[in-house]
């Protein structure tokens, strides 16, 4: 609660913070590195300079606008509420973005031209997803809830801006200027500095703060929340971030290079991130809430639209040229595939599906949420795993080589986790409540049978 040189109440100095006014000075306001409330240098209530912010106006000034630098519950240049693309398309927003967009190709709630949830375009705008998209994300140029080209969840630019994602991006992170929640080009939960701090700030410095060497609760070289060093320790993050992990050793809750929510390293985990790392993502081939192998949350197709999946299938997902609760010519939700099966789904396999062969509620060698093997049996998840699932021999509450919660192995064990590590989970010659190499929290390698999991990932 300071002022600035110049004299505003409550304000914070032009790196930004949080309740402040700019250097012209104005009631809430955030300077041009943006923050949350604030006004624009011209001034306006709850508005945000070009950098954009949350409930902003342009500096012509509008009611809840956003500036062509993007915002939340923007108008284009032109400005509309709830507006269609030239193109035409459902609840869309210019390129400039807006809430509740279309691509310039128009389509549902799309995002940029790879896949994202809730995107807006690179020019800037609020809950926008980079050509290779992100969750509620928005364009380099800075935005509220932006991602950068590959994915991260709520980061900002490094020119600064309200939960933007990097390049890499992170949940809740800002650029490696500073920022509150900030992250670094790799991003991670609640981050510090490139080095890495509890609740940290940039050189700058910031609220709860530690020294970039890091502290308790630390975050490594990109950092996250609750997190040790790359060494390894309980509830680590690695290199890029993530938000209760563990080192690409393996651990309960980890994430891999690129970091994500409750996600596991590629050696496959429940909940897990690509590579590249993605909101409860599945493994390269993807599943119920999946990211293509670039990553991605809720991806879309090169167009992009609402619950969408890779341009070889996913769950109501949209033609490249889009359109709402479309199907592509892989598959969709609720879905035939061309041999024809009951809310089947294509080999990427998706929710309640079945697979080309035909399988109640089945998912394809991808694997999928309440699916079945090939082979068939209930409630069960091929190679790719998932939540309550069987593996191809089939057993109760089972996943197969990748992940899921509460699995079993394909020999089948009580709660076991295996290589990953995961909650409730056995050693590999197995014990009560045992952690795995890797470690996990009581988890049963594959020797056990109700609720395992296996070893490998994919095949």
């Amino acid at each position: 609660m300071t002022r600035h040189p110049v004299g505003s109440h409550m304000t914070r100095d032009p790196v930004g913070s949080h309740m402040t006014r700019d250097p012209v000075g104005s009631h809430m306001t955030r300077d041009p590195v943006g923050s949350h409330m604030t006004r624009d240098p011209v001034g306006s209530h709850m508005t945000r300079d070009p950098v954009g912010s949350h409930m902003t106006r342009h500096p012509v000034g509008s009611h809840m606008t956003r500036d062509p630098v993007g915002s939340h519950k923007t108008r284009d240049p032109v400005g509309s509420h709830m507006t269609r693309h030239p193109v035409g398309s459902h609840m869309t927003r210019d390129p400039v973005g807006s809430h509740m967009t279309s691509d310039p190709v128009g389509s549902h709630m799309t995002r940029n031209h790879v896949v994202s949830h809730m995107t807006r375009d690179p020019v800037s705008s609020h809950m926008t997803r980079d050509p290779v998209g992100s969750h509620m994300t928005s364009d380099p140029v800075g935005s509220h809830m932006t991602r950068n080209h590959v994915v991260s969840n709520m980061t900002r630019d490094p020119v600064t801006s309200h939960m933007t994602r990097d390049p890499v991006g992170p949940h809740m992170t800002r650029d490696p200027v500073g920022s509150h929640m900030t992250r670094d080009p790799v991003g991670s939960h609640m981050n510090r500095d490139p080095v890495g701090s509890h609740m940290t700030r940039d050189p700058v410095g910031s609220h709860m703060n530690r020294d970039p060497v890091g502290s308790h609760m630390t975050r490594h070289l990109v950092g996250s929340h609750m997190t040790r060093h790359p060494v390894g320790s309980h509830m680590t993050r690695h290199l890029v971030r993530s938000h209760m992990t563990r080192h690409p050793v393996g651990s309960h809750m980890t994430r891999h290079l690129v970091g994500s929510h409750m996600t596991k390293h590629p050696v496959g985990s429940h909940m897990t991130r690509d590579p590249v790392g993605s909101h409860m993502t599945r493994y390269l081939v993807g599943s119920h809430m999946t990211r293509d192998p670039v990553g991605s949350h809720m991806t879309r197709d090169p167009v992009g639209s609402h619950m969408n999946r890779d341009p070889v299938g996913s769950n109501m997902t949209r033609d490249p040229v889009g359109s709402h609760k479309t199907r592509d010519s892989v598959g969709s939700h609720m879905t035939r595939h061309p041999v024809g099966s009951h809310m089947t789904r294509h080999p990427v396999g998706f929710q309640m599906t079945r697979h080309p062969v035909g399988s109640h509620m089945t998912r394809d060698p991808v694997g999928s949420h309440m699916t079945r093997d090939p082979v068939g049996s209930h409630m069960t998840r091929h190679l790719v795993g998932s939540h309550m699932t069987r593996h191809p021999v089939g057993s109760h509450m089972t996943r197969h080589l990748v992940r899921s919660h509460m699995n079993r192995h394909p020999v089948g064990s009580h709660m076991t986790r295996h290589l990953v590590g995961s909650h409730m989970t056995k050693h590999p010659v197995g014990s009560h409540m045992t952690r795995d190499p890797v470690g996990s929290h009581m988890t049963r390698y594959l020797v056990g049978s109700h609720m395992t999991r296996h070893l490998w990932v994919l095949t």
